[in-house]
């Protein structure tokens, strides 16, 4: 270890798995590394000083090494932890199944970092966990393309199918068969807080990455 060296990053956990007697491995999405896996040796015994500061979805600044790939922790600095009690525990259950099923290990830093840590701080709240959703299958490229899905129109983009996510110019729209307005709706009209996006969010991601 003395040849290695020593990374620094501010990461969220958005994993944890007992491993050994008292270790944890942990997956953890880096502000500067991306996604990475860490092995925390020793956290689980109450004598440990980063104990506390490692535990699902708590923000720290870390110092670690690499051995064989795989990060190794050796300090860390507590920045943020959950009030898992004022939280919004389904919508945490949504964002950890997809940055878990998505985001691969070894991925350049997470240009959506930052909004992951708004979210957090901010409890979960529905509103923001869709906003975070859409925005994340977006730029993961997991939602249909930008353009009118009829004509491929990149003009007065107004609508959008919730049953799938592709948007329509003005003119299909007006041509279009849907009439069910809780289906097909203008964008600016996306309620961020109603029940029904969500449960289109979901049977999205459900359909389409699980």
């Amino acid at each position: 270890m003395s040849n290695m060296p020593i990374f620094k990053d501010e990461v969220i956990v958005i994993k944890s798995i007992n491993y050994k007697e008292a270790d944890k491995i942990l997956t953890v999405i880096g502000k500067s590394y991306g996604k990475f896996p860490l092995i925390a040796k020793g956290i689980r015994k109450i004598e440990s000083k980063n104990r506390g500061n490692i535990q699902t979805l708590s923000v720290s600044q870390i110092s670690f090494y690499r051995n064989k790939g795989m990060g190794v922790l050796l300090e860390t600095s507590n920045v943020f932890s959950p009030d898992y009690s004022s939280s919004n525990l389904k919508g945490i259950e949504r964002i950890l199944s997809l940055l878990n099923k998505c985001v691969e290990e070894g991925c350049e830093p997470c240009d959506f970092y930052n909004k992951l840590y708004f979210v957090l701080c901010n409890g979960f709240k529905d509103e923001d966990v869709n906003k975070f959703r859409l925005s994340f299958l977006k730029n993961m490229g997991l939602l249909p393309h930008s353009t009118c899905s009829i004509c491929g129109s990149s003009d007065c983009i107004d609508y959008v199918n919730l049953e799938n996510f592709e948007i329509f110019c003005k003119k299909c729209y007006l041509n279009s068969n849907i009439t069910d307005d809780s289906v097909l709706i203008r964008s600016c009209d996306v309620d961020y807080l109603s029940q029904n996006l969500t449960n289109y969010i979901d049977l999205y991601v459900q359909k389409n990455l699980f």
